[in-house]
C-alpha cells in the first residue's frame, strides 16, 4: 500500500513538472514567433523560474534542452518540437558551482568542486562564485573590477579551467589582469548560459593570443569593452561567435585614449549578425593596425550611437571601409566617427545610409585628408561634420561612394595612365620587411636638372629603416631604389636609363630588379613604415615632395606571397576620370592630387 502511495506521489510530481515545462514551452514558442527570436536555455530557464521552479536548463545536441529540477533531482529532455522525455535515472546534473582559487605560482583556477590542483600551493581561496555578476569602477584611469580576486590581479599569470564550469556571466572576470599571459583548458569554460561578457579581457596587456573557438555566445547581450586595451593581441578569431542577441559592442576592440592596438586581423567579424546591437560607440577606437574592414553585411537598423566608431586620437590606417549594408536611420551620435582616419581613401555606403536623426556630428571627419568621394570630391577641412556624409554626386559633393560591387562594370581598362607632375594615388598599404612590389612604368620626364622625381615610395626620411622608394634623377639618368637604410642605383652615367622606355621594376627583400638586371641593397628594413605607399610621388612623412612625370602600366603589391593590390589603369565612368583599379579589392583609386591624369588608349 505504501509503495502504491509513493508511486502515486512520484507520478503526480512528474506530471506537475511536465505541465510546468509544457506551459513554459508554449509561452516561449508564441513569443519567439512574434519577436522572431530563438528559444535559448537562458530564456527557457527564466520562464520556469518565474513560475517558482528551482531549475537549471542547458542546451545539448540537436537543439535539445536538458531541464533539471533541483528539489526533486528529476531531469527531462525537451526536443525542438517540444516533446518531453523523463530521464528516470542516471540523468546528468548541470555543474553550476564555480570555485575559484589562486595558487602561489600565479595560477587562477576555476573548478566545479572544492578539489585543489595537486602539487600547487594555495595562496587565496575565493569560494563559490555561482551566479555572481561583477562590475568595475574607474580609479586613476585604471579600471578596477569588483571580482573577489581584484586585489591580486597583478599576481595572476595563468588561468586554468580545471573541469567544466557553466557560468551565467563572465563579466569583468579577467579585467585588469595585467600580468596574465596564458589560458589552459579553455574548452572547460562552457559559455552557453552566459549573458554578459562585458570587460571580460579588458586591460589584459600581455595576452598575445586567446583561443575562443569553443565559445558559445548565443545568449550574450553585452560585449562592452570585451577586448579593451589588449595591447599585445595581434589577431582574433571570432568565427565561432553568435552575436545575434548582443545589444552593446561599445569599445569592444578599443585601445583607449593613450594607447594604440596592435590588432591586425579579426577573423569572422564580417559575418556578425548585429541585428540587435544598439551601441557601437568607439568600437574600433585607436585600432591603428587594422587596414581594412568589410562590414558590408552588418545589420545596424537598431544602432543609436556610432560616435568614435572608427576613429582615434592616433593616426588610423584604414584605407577602405565597406559599410554598404549600414542602416543609420536610428543613429543620433556620429561624433568623431572617423576622427584621424588620415589614410582613409574610400567609404562605401548603400541606400540605408542617412543622417536625418543625427544630433551630434562634431569632428566626424577630422583629419580625413586622404578621403575621396565617388566623383572626385576631396577632403575639405571646413567640412568635418555630417554635411558631406553622403554619396558624392553632381551638385551634391560628398565623401562617400556607392557600393564597391557595382564598380567593376564602370571601369574601362587602359594601356596606361600618365602623370604630369601634379597627380598621385595613395595605395593605403604600409610596407613591411615582407612587402614586394612589381611596377611596369615609363619615365616621360624631359627635364635635365638635378631634382629627383619619385615614382613611388613612403618613409619619414631618406634611407630611414622603414622607408621604401623608387626615384629618378633626370640630370644623370639613373634610378635609385631605396629599401630601408640604403639602396641600389641603376644607370648612374655609366649605363643610362632612357626616357620614353618601358621598364619593369621589382623590389623583393634586399634584391632589386630593373628588367633582368639585379642590384643588391646592403641596407636594412625594419618594422613597418609609418606612412602608406604613394604612386607617382613619395609619401614623405605625410607630405608630397617630388612628384614624377611617368606612365604606370601596372602596379602590384604582395605581402609575402599574398597579392594585396593589383592595380590596372582605368577610366571610371562614374567619376569621369582616370585612376587605378585594384582587382584584389574591386576598388577604384582616383587621383588625390590636382588636375587629371593623361589617359592611354583602351586596352585591347
Amino acid at each position: 500500500m505504501l509503495s502504491k502511495v509513493s508511486n502515486s506521489q512520484e507520478e503526480n510530481i512528474i506530471g506537475a513538472e511536465k505541465e510546468q515545462i509544457q506551459l513554459a514551452w508554449t509561452a516561449l514558442t508564441a513569443h519567439s514567433i512574434v519577436s522572431r527570436s530563438t528559444i535559448t536555455d537562458r530564456s527557457f530557464e527564466s520562464a520556469l523560474t518565474n513560475n517558482g521552479n528551482n531549475v537549471t536548463v542547458s542546451s545539448i545536441e540537436d537543439n535539445t534542452f536538458l531541464v533539471n529540477f533541483a528539489d526533486t533531482n528529476n531531469a527531462y529532455t525537451i526536443d525542438k518540437n517540444g516533446n518531453i522525455v523523463f530521464l528516470v535515472d542516471g540523468a546528468p546534473l548541470i555543474p553550476t558551482d564555480i570555485y575559484v582559487t589562486l595558487y602561489s605560482d600565479g595560477t587562477l583556477a576555476f573548478c566545479n568542486n572544492t578539489d585543489k590542483i595537486s602539487g600547487k600551493t594555495v595562496s587565496v581561496e575565493y569560494g563559490n562564485i555561482k551566479n555572481q555578476i561583477y562590475t568595475n569602477t574607474i580609479s586613476l584611469n585604471d579600471r578596477i573590477p569588483s571580482t573577489p580576486w581584484a586585489n591580486n590581479v597583478t599576481q595572476i599569470q595563468k588561468v586554468n579551467f580545471v573541469n567544466e564550469i557553466i557560468p551565467t556571466s563572465t563579466s569583468n572576470w579577467f579585467c585588469h589582469c595585467t600580468a596574465l599571459t596564458t589560458f589552459e583548458n579553455m574548452e572547460n569554460l562552457n559559455t552557453s548560459r552566459v549573458t554578459k561578457m562585458d570587460y571580460m579581457f579588458s586591460d589584459c596587456f600581455y595576452l598575445t593570443e586567446i583561443d575562443l573557438s569553443n565559445f558559445n555566445t548565443s545568449s550574450v547581450t553585452d560585449m562592452t569593452e570585451m577586448f579593451y586595451r589588449c595591447l599585445a593581441l595581434e589577431a582574433l578569431d571570432l568565427s565561432s561567435f553568435n552575436v545575434s542577441n548582443v545589444v552593446s559592442m561599445q569599445g569592444m576592440f578599443s585601445a583607449g585614449n593613450s594607447d594604440t592596438s596592435p590588432l591586425k586581423t579579426i577573423k569572422g567579424i564580417e559575418n556578425f549578425d548585429t541585428k540587435n546591437v544598439e551601441n557601437m560607440y568607439a568600437m574600433f577606437w585607436n585600432c591603428t593596425e587594422l587596414t581594412t574592414l568589410d562590414l558590408s553585411r552588418w545589420n545596424t537598423a537598431k544602432v543609436e550611437t556610432m560616435g568614435a566608431m572608427f576613429g582615434g586620437n592616433q593616426r588610423m590606417r584604414f584605407s577602405i571601409l565597406n559599410l554598404s549594408g549600414f542602416n543609420t536611420s536610428n543613429v543620433t551620435n556620429m561624433r568623431i566617427m572617423f576622427n584621424c582616419c588620415s589614410s582613409l581613401i574610400k567609404v562605401y555606403v548603400g541606400n540605408g545610409w542617412n543622417t536625418n536623426n543625427v544630433t551630434n556630428d562634431s569632428n566626424m571627419f577630422y583629419d580625413c585628408k586622404s578621403l575621396v568621394g565617388e566623383i572626385g570630391t576631396l577632403y575639405n577641412s571646413s567640412k568635418t561634420d555630417r554635411s558631406y556624409a553622403r554619396i558624392d554626386a553632381n551638385n551634391q559633393p560628398g565623401y562617400f561612394s556607392t557600393v564597391q560591387q557595382n564598380l567593376a562594370s564602370n571601369n574601362t581598362e587602359l594601356e596606361y595612365i600618365e602623370s604630369t607632375g601634379a597627380q598621385y594615388i595613395d595605395t593605403g598599404v604600409y610596407a613591411t620587411i615582407t612587402t614586394k612590389l612589381e611596377i611596369e612604368t615609363m619615365i616621360t620626364d624631359s627635364r635635365t636638372d638635378d631634382i629627383w622625381a619619385q615614382i613611388t615610395g613612403a618613409g619619414s626620411s631618406y634611407h630611414a629603416s622603414s622607408a621604401i622608394q623608387v626615384a629618378y634623377n633626370p640630370k644623370y639618368n639613373y634610378l635609385a631604389i631605396d629599401y630601408g637604410t640604403n639602396g641600389t642605383n641603376f644607370g648612374n652615367n655609366a649605363n643610362y636609363i632612357s626616357i620614353n622606355t618601358k621598364y619593369t621594376i621589382k623590389i623583393q627583400n634586399n634584391n632589386h630588379y630593373i628588367n633582368n638586371t639585379v642590384g643588391t641593397n646592403n641596407g636594412s628594413f625594419s618594422g613597418r613604415s609609418s606612412y602608406s605607399l604613394w604612386i607617382f610621388d613619395e609619401n614623405y612623412a605625410g607630405n608630397s615632395v617630388q612628384r614624377a612625370k611617368v606612365r604606370i602600366y601596372s602596379y602590384k603589391i604582395y605581402e609575402g606571397n599574398t597579392k594585396i593590390r593589383d592595380f590596372v589603369p582605368v577610366h571610371n565612368s562614374i567619376a569621369n576620370c582616370a585612376g587605378l583599379y585594384d582587382k584584389v579589392q574591386g576598388v577604384f583609386y582616383p587621383n588625390i592630387g590636382t588636375t587629371a591624369f593623361s589617359e592611354g588608349p583602351a586596352k585591347q
